[in-house]
């Protein structure tokens, strides 16, 4: 749970998001103050007292009724499921508050190196869109006796069904059960 802290601190701009810890309890309660403070402000700077106050006793009834007014739907979870809320709220307001600057903004997402693997397995070459394929579907549907439907992939399952439950006693059962397998699940 702390790696989620983590991002959503750091992404919030705080200024130590990597040493903070949640278990600390002078910790959580630090970083609840400077959400308030720099993030939610919801109160009036002299209404936050009773959250600044990070070692007083009367702290956690001051946090309970900062979270009944900004109606959390945690209130009566676990701190770190309050916490939790109380970041994604202040990131939904940090958002809303820089739409433009953010609304633009692209993600770099990592190039994965694909293995290049050679199939000798020929339904992986299939096109499953093509009008080769369909008509393959529908023959094996009309001799299956499987009735239309617009999506090809309902009309081998029910293929397959038929199969498992009534099989041609010529027929090789399991290969042929086995690629409409494959095929409705790499589909």
């Amino acid at each position: 749970m702390s790696n989620i802290f983590k991002l959503k601190l750091t992404a919030l701009g705080h200024p130590n998001p990597e040493g903070f810890n949640c278990e600390d309890e002078k910790e959580y309660r630090s970083v609840v103050l400077w959400l308030e403070d720099q993030k939610i402000r919801h109160y009036k700077i002299e209404e936050r007292e009773g959250l600044r106050n990070i070692d007083s006793d009367q702290w956690k009834k001051a946090y309970d009724t900062y979270q009944n007014d900004l109606v959390s739907p945690v209130v009566k979870g676990l701190p770190n499921e309050q916490l939790n809320w109380l970041l994604c709220y202040a990131v939904r307001l940090e958002y809303a508050d820089n739409v433009t600057k953010y609304e633009n903004v692209k993600v770099d997402e990592p190039k994965k190196a694909a293995p290049n693997v050679v199939s000798s397995n020929p339904l992986d070459n299939l096109d499953f869109g093509s009008a080769a394929f369909k008509a393959g579907v529908e023959r094996v549907c009309a001799l299956a006796g499987v009735g239309p439907h617009l999506d090809p992939k309902f009309r081998l399952a029910a293929v397959a069904k038929i199969l498992k439950t009534s099989p041609h006693p010529d027929l090789p059962r399991n290969e042929v059960l086995e690629r409409c397998h494959w095929l409705i699940q790499h589909w």
